[in-house]
């Protein structure tokens, strides 16, 4: 393809900033119009006294969907992966999360019939059919009680009874075998990357532009109407809905954040736990990644529509019983209420018609889950429009 095609894209969160780099590599005149301040959506980080926090725990997996298509773009995620050790919290007990074979023997969490039935869920050839529900059904309590934790640690759902079994083991065997990277200097460092990228390529990125609509051969801003050959909306699906689209109903996944900046960690063996009986997560991010200082996620997994007053207090009082002391070294404090880590469920895709010339890179695009999924969709809807700008060129 040539210089010959033009390119709008709506939104410069990670979807819109890898389709812009995308369409600039391939030689298409790319504008990026952001309403934002700055790009980043979901993938911003904020700096507290020189300590960089991500908007909720990020991790970026090493064999998930979007690795390959960062690397083909340019992009080399510098980071580190976090240690396998950590702990099960259970009735306000600890016990040790199964990381490796001597964890794995010896951990409280697991009776002898609990690790066969775990060994023989994880490693099985057979394709699981039907919802997560009916594949652990039959399994020891114990081991289909930590499939859980770890099956909503890998795709922040909650419940995952009703999921597709097939799609959460692909997405668990991925975080187990390849494992996961906390970015250095926090997911900003990505969103600044991608955006170098785009911009060297010739990508002209225009933060505070409000998008009302979609036009003729383009779209609308308040400075009138801006045309282009194709349009590539990546936004989230209430946007979309703003700009005209008819969007199906979907259940987002959700999670209450608290984002801690501490002094130091109270108690330091304990940086990563796992809610057994209750569906939170706690790892301490800034001994991982080069994020200048401790940095504490304490979350709760939300079940859809489900209310959340009260949930801070619980993960203040759940967080006193594993990091006791935190309190003392308290440097800064961010809550998120419900924060919406994909529009859709693992497996509910949204089909949505566009208009010819517009393609559509938002949540529930594809199959792939979280950063993977947005990053899939981008690459995906710039690859369409570079397709039908060289069949406009060759016609």
């Amino acid at each position: 393809m040539n210089s010959e095609m033009s390119v709008i894209v709506v939104g410069a969160g990670l979807a819109g900033l890898v389709a812009a780099a995308r369409l600039a590599q391939a030689g298409a005149k790319v504008r990026v119009f952001e309403r934002g301040a700055r790009p980043g959506g979901r993938a911003k980080s904020v700096t507290h006294d020189g300590v960089t926090v991500n908007l909720g725990p990020h991790a970026l997996y090493r064999q998930g969907a979007g690795m390959p298509i960062l690397q083909r773009l340019g992009v080399k995620p510098q980071g580190a992966r976090p240690p396998n050790d950590g702990w099960l919290c259970k009735d306000g007990r600890l016990m040790a999360l199964p990381g490796g074979l001597g964890s794995f023997l010896s951990t409280e969490a697991l009776s002898h019939r609990g690790r066969l039935g775990l060994i023989g869920a994880l490693a099985s050839p057979i394709r699981p059919q039907g919802d997560v529900g009916a594949w652990l059904d039959g399994l020891p309590e114990d081991a289909a009680a930590l499939l859980r934790a770890l099956l909503r640690v890998t795709s922040y759902a909650h419940p995952v009874e009703r999921l597709p079994a097939a799609l959460m083991l692909g997405q668990l065997r991925a975080g187990l075998g390849g494992g996961v990277l906390y970015l250095d200097g926090g997911w900003q460092r990505l969103v600044d990357t991608l955006r170098d990228l785009a911009v060297a390529a010739g990508a002209e990125i225009q933060t505070g532009v409000e998008v009302s609509g979609l036009a003729p051969g383009g779209v609308m801003t308040e400075a009138g109407p801006q045309r282009a050959d194709a349009v590539v909306l990546a936004v989230p699906p209430p946007s979309l809905r703003r700009l005209g689209l008819d969007v199906p109903h979907s259940r987002p996944v959700r999670a209450a954040c608290l984002d801690l900046v501490l002094g130091r960690l109270p108690v330091p063996e304990r940086r990563f736990v796992l809610g057994l009986d209750a569906p939170r997560y706690l790892s301490e991010h800034g001994s991982v990644a080069k994020l200048g200082g401790v940095v504490l996620h304490v979350m709760e997994y939300l079940a859809p529509d489900a209310p959340t007053a009260g949930i801070e207090a619980g993960l203040e009082a759940w967080l006193d019983s594993v990091q006791p002391g935190w309190r003392a070294e308290l440097r800064h404090r961010a809550y998120a209420p419900a924060l919406i880590v994909q529009h859709s469920q693992p497996g509910e895709r949204l089909h949505i018609t566009a208009p010819e010339g517009v393609f559509i890179a938002s949540d529930g695009q594809n199959d792939a889950l979280m950063a993977d999924g947005v990053i899939l969709a981008g690459a995906e809807a710039a690859d369409a429009a570079i397709r039908q700008g060289a069949r406009r060129i060759a016609a």
